[in-house]
């Protein structure tokens, strides 16, 4: 439970189970798409608990190139209850491309400035 009695709320800094706002969450591949599910519940103490809302939104996002370019996108699902979220996506340092999966770091080699592996390739180093 996140607020009782309570129809207008914003989630706190930490939500139940411990889990941080915002939520971050880090995959080996960005496929360009996320899948949020959301159930709304009016729990009641004589058990009467009524279901508000349950559905899914799909949301298609590019990933930025870095944390500093990333661009929150608003986003927002329900029907009879309205759940306002914001969405960014970015590769994490030293990764490139659509799906963030490009590894690029600065040598020290003459030859070259940077190393680029797919990270494929890197699970076999």
């Amino acid at each position: 439970m996140v607020y009782e009695n309570n129809d207008d709320f914003q989630f706190p800094s930490l939500i139940p189970d411990d889990i941080s706002n915002p939520v971050s969450a880090s995959v080996a591949r960005w496929t360009g798409h996320l899948e949020i599910s959301l159930e709304v519940w009016d729990v009641d103490p004589d058990g009467g608990d009524d279901e508000i809302y349950t559905g899914k939104k799909t949301i298609s996002q590019k990933a930025a190139s870095s944390v500093s370019s990333a661009v929150w996108t608003d986003y927002s699902m329900g029907t009879d209850t309205t759940f306002q979220f914001s969405v960014r996506v970015y590769c994490e340092s030293e990764y490139q491309g659509p799906d963030c999966g490009m590894w690029c770091h600065d040598t020290d080699n003459q030859n070259s400035f940077f190393e680029i592996k797919q990270k494929r390739d890197m699970e076999e180093l």
